[in-house]
């Protein structure tokens, strides 16, 4: 069993904004039913279920899962993008490029402060 971008099947959005730090452990659940034109309300008619559970650190590279049930394989795409201008493991930096009174600077892809041509110091004001 597979799910693409081409199947016609109507799956929510499973994405989420994360609040807290992230501390890099997930688990996955995926459950396969069996809903139809012929399936009635009250029938639960589950195909399959498989989880997985594991690190994953914020990158924008997917990282692809290959899940095998009883009756039914599963393959998932997942990855961990932090909120723009958090940088770091646990997305916990911030680095906001400046060009104003507060500094003059950019942000490296680790989330440090680049200063812009002409400014110097660490908050890139002189």
């Amino acid at each position: 069993m597979s799910l693409s971008e081409d199947s016609d099947i109507d799956l929510a959005s499973p994405v989420t904004d994360l609040y807290a730090l992230f501390q890099r452990s997930f688990t996955l659940i995926i459950e396969a039913w069996d809903w139809d034109n012929e399936t009635k309300a009250d029938e639960k008619l589950l195909i399959d279920r498989v989880s997985s559970a594991g690190m994953i650190n914020p990158e924008d590279r997917w990282t692809t899962l290959q899940l095998n049930g009883h009756v039914a394989h599963f393959e998932a795409q997942i990855r961990v993008k932090c909120d723009e201008n958090y940088y770091g493991p646990q997305c916990n930096k911030f680095c906001g490029p400046r060009d104003d009174f507060v500094g003059h600077y950019t942000c490296d892809q680790n989330g440090n402060k680049a200063c812009m041509e002409g400014w110097i110091g660490d908050e890139c004001k002189q």
